[in-house]
C-alpha cells in the first residue's frame, strides 16, 4: 500500500517491524546468549541491525496486511459503497453525496469503452448503490469507480485537500499494519505472558482496527469531496 519512497514511509515500516523485534527480545531474553552479549558489547552494530530488521519485517507486514485486506474485501462490501449510498457510515457523512455519486457515475460511463449507451451506463452504476448485495462483477465495478474518483480528484483538488487525503491514508495504513503487528506479537507471547496482559494487547489491536477503518473512512470523504471543482461547489453552497 505503500506509494514510492519517503523517509516518512521508512519510519513507518520500522515501527511495525520493531513491535515484532520486540516480542522476539522478550521471549529470548537470556544474557547469557552469545548473541544478546555480542549485541550488547557492540551497541552501534546493534542499532543498525534493529533498524534494518524492523525494516524489513515491516515490509513482509505491509505485504501480509494488503493481502488480507484483498482477501476480505471479496466476502465484505466495500467502503465506499457505504459511504455513498448510506446517509451516515460510523458516524461519518459525505457532503453532497447524490450530487458526487451521480458524477462519477456519469464519468466513469464517458470513460468506459462498452455496447451500452451512456445513459443506460450511468444508471447500471447507480443501480449498483441500490443492491443490497453484491455480485462480483458488482465489486469490479466500484473499484473502477473509486479508480475515476482518485484520477477527477487529484485532477481539481487543491493542495490542502491532496494534504489531508495523503494524511489520512498513511494514517489508515498505518494503523491497519500496526493492528497486524499487534496479532503475531498476541500469538508469539500466548501462553509466555498472563492472560491480562494478553487482553489489553487484544484490545489494543482491536482499537488499532477501528481507527484504520475510520481513518479509510475519513480518507474516502475528503477523496470524494475533492472531485467537486472549487467553482461548482461555491455556487452549491450559495444555493
Amino acid at each position: 500500500m505503500m506509494s514510492g519512497f519517503s523517509y516518512k514511509n521508512l519510519l513507518l515500516q520500522i515501527i511495525h517491524g520493531s513491535i515484532i523485534i520486540v516480542t522476539i527480545a522478550f521471549l529470548n531474553k537470556d544474557a547469557s546468549q552469545p548473541i544478546i552479549i555480542f549485541l550488547t558489547s557492540h551497541e552501534s552494530i546493534a542499532v543498525v541491525l534493529f533498524v534494518f530488521i524492523s525494516f524489513i519485517i515491516g515490509n513482509i507486514i505491509d505485504f501480509i496486511a494488503d493481502s488480507l485486506e484483498s482477501f476480505t474485501m471479496k466476502f465484505v462490501k466495500p467502503p465506499l459503497y457505504y459511504i455513498l449510498s448510506k446517509e451516515s457510515t460510523f458516524g461519518i457523512a459525505l457532503a453532497h453525496r447524490e450530487y458526487i455519486l451521480t458524477q462519477l457515475c456519469i464519468t466513469a460511463a464517458e470513460l468506459k469503452k462498452s455496447n451500452l449507451t451512456k445513459s443506460n451506463l450511468t444508471k447500471s452504476y447507480l443501480k449498483i448503490f441500490k443492491n443490497k448485495t453484491l455480485t462480483k462483477n458488482d465489486k469490479i465495478k466500484l473499484n473502477y469507480i473509486l479508480q475515476v474518483a482518485k484520477n477527477k480528484a487529484f485532477k481539481v483538488c487543491s493542495d490542502y485537500q491532496r494534504e489531508q487525503i495523503d494524511s489520512f491514508f498513511v494514517l489508515y495504513v498505518f494503523s491497519r499494519n500496526i493492528s497486524l503487528s499487534l496479532l503475531i506479537s498476541i500469538i508469539l507471547l500466548f501462553g509466555h505472558i498472563n492472560c491480562f496482559m494478553l487482553l489489553l494487547l487484544f484490545l489494543l489491536m482491536l482499537f488499532s482496527l477501528c481507527a484504520s477503518c475510520r481513518y479509510y473512512l475519513y480518507y474516502l470523504r475528503i477523496l470524494l469531496g475533492s472531485t467537486i471543482p472549487k467553482k461548482i461547489l461555491q455556487q452549491k453552497i450559495k444555493n
